[in-house]
C-alpha cells in the first residue's frame, strides 16, 4: 500500500504528475463505482462523482477545501470527525473498607 503521483488522465506514477493518489482512495473510489453501478446499472459521471464529492465536503469548492486543509492542517477525511482528547484519570488503588457495623449484615 502507498501513495504516489499521477496526472490529470488517471496515469500512475506519472513522470509529470502534479496529482496525489493511493491504494486506500482508489479501493474505495472502486467500491463506489461498484455500488453505483449496481444500483444505477452505470458507472457515475464527472459531474456526479464531483457533486459527491462537494456533498462530502460540505459543499465547498476544491479550491477552498484545499483552502481550509492548509489553514486547519487536518486532512480532509478527518475534519468533523475530531473530538476532544482527553484522557482518563484513574483513581490510586485502594482497597474498599466496609462501613463501620455493616459486616455483612442486612
Amino acid at each position: 500500500m502507498g501513495w504516489w503521483k499521477t496526472d490529470e488522465t488517471g496515469k500512475s506514477f506519472a513522470p509529470r504528475g502534479e496529482l496525489t493518489w493511493g491504494d486506500i482512495p482508489a479501493d474505495r473510489m472502486g467500491e463506489i463505482m461498484d455500488e453505483f453501478a449496481i444500483v444505477c446499472g452505470r458507472h457515475p459521471t464527472l459531474e456526479e462523482i464531483v457533486a459527491g464529492y462537494r456533498f462530502s465536503i460540505g459543499g465547498k469548492t476544491v479550491a477552498e477545501a484545499r483552502a481550509e486543509a492548509r489553514v486547519r492542517r487536518t486532512p480532509l477525511r478527518h475534519r468533523g470527525k475530531q473530538k476532544a482528547k482527553t484522557r482518563a484519570v484513574a483513581k490510586p488503588y485502594t482497597k474498599l473498607k466496609p462501613k463501620a457495623g455493616s459486616h455483612g449484615k442486612k
